[in-house]
């Protein structure tokens, strides 16, 4: 078949508008077109910037767009379920996996993080990813000022904006699909809580280590033994010293198991049936679990997007293998 392709290039076109997508390469179709829809979304398993933490649930949508493609989607029904489908059908696990795509841009949260500034940065990405993903138009500028012949000013920018601002992180509990490979899920499960009791238990020797020769300290200087909780809870001009009885090590090894035990909690997420994984505890975004009555819980204004005076005109019954079949034809004409 691909020695015709390319030796006729106006035979390639006529075969290509004969045969759907999906018949000239039967397996692993979706995985190849959704490869580029997810480029397009900016997906990523991990969050971006310095910390690039994990993000263990983001294969849901991945395998979510891959399944789209394979059913030959709607392209209208496509766009709506990744951009509200928590509200087109919040019954339904399938669209709580599509609303990923809000969550694909990057993110990071830090001590050292303004969160009001964080919260918007998240925001400018989602609307600049709307522009970019669904209309082919990078919105960035309109953030901050209009263009004279740009077709998005800076009024409009805002208004789409404001159609996200009532998102909010939560971790929900969404049950696997049939369709969503689960192969190997308790073997992987019990490989992390290994590897996390294992980093648990070396950090209790450390503080054993610590609270031996803390008491021992005590004990020379004729003082009551107070616990570790009890110790941080002195006045500053009665503090004890800290690490009494550990080395540069010791207090190097802490450290790194800290960070290890933190990144293998998050790895244990993989493993739970979640919607969206958010890795950052404590920030002051409301981040709570959702039963089926989260709006009222939340309190949180619900959105419904109204497209309106849009034509779509995608070959093979608007489906998105028209988008790869046009794609096809494009390249090889």
């Amino acid at each position: 078949m691909f020695s015709y392709l390319t030796s006729d290039i106006r035979g390639a076109f006529h075969y290509c508008f004969k045969k759907r997508p999906w018949e000239l390469i039967p397996r692993q179709y979706g995985e190849q077109w959704g490869r580029n829809w997810l480029d397009v979304v900016r997906y990523a398993d991990t969050a971006g910037y310095s910390n690039d933490f994990e993000r263990p649930n983001a294969w849901r949508y991945r395998d979510y767009v891959i399944r789209s493609f394979n059913a030959d989607k709607p392209y209208n029904r496509f766009v709506i379920e990744q951009l509200a489908g928590d509200e087109f059908e919040p019954n339904n696990p399938e669209m709580l996996i599509a609303v990923g795509y809000l969550r694909s841009g990057p993110w990071e949260q830090t001590g050292m993080s303004v969160a009001a500034e964080t919260r918007q940065l998240f925001l400018d990405d989602v609307t600049n990813s709307v522009g970019e993903t669904f209309l082919s138009i990078p919105l960035r500028c309109a953030r901050c000022h209009d263009h004279k012949f740009d077709p998005i000013p800076t009024r409009d920018y805002y208004r789409m904006q404001a159609v996200f601002a009532p998102v909010q992180f939560a971790e929900r509990d969404v049950p696997y699909l049939s369709a969503e490979n689960q192969n190997r899920f308790e073997t992987g499960r019990l490989r992390i809580e290994s590897l996390l009791q294992n980093a648990i238990d070396k950090q209790a020797e450390i503080r054993k280590k610590e609270e031996d020769a803390m008491r021992k300290w005590m004990e020379e200087r004729g003082m009551e033994y107070l616990s570790r909780r009890e110790r941080s809870k002195l006045p500053d001009d009665k503090r004890l010293p800290r690490f009494i009885g550990l080395t540069h090590k010791d207090l190097g090894t802490q450290k790194v198991l800290a960070k290890q035990v933190q990144r293998l909690r998050w790895k244990k997420d993989r493993y739970k049936p979640m919607q969206i994984w958010n890795p950052l505890r404590g920030i002051p975004f409301p981040k709570q679990r959702m039963g089926d009555d989260w709006r009222s819980q939340t309190g949180l204004r619900t959105q419904t997007i109204r497209w309106r005076h849009v034509r779509l005109s995608i070959a093979s019954g608007n489906g998105i293998s028209g988008v790869a079949l046009l794609a096809t034809a494009i390249t090889l004409a």
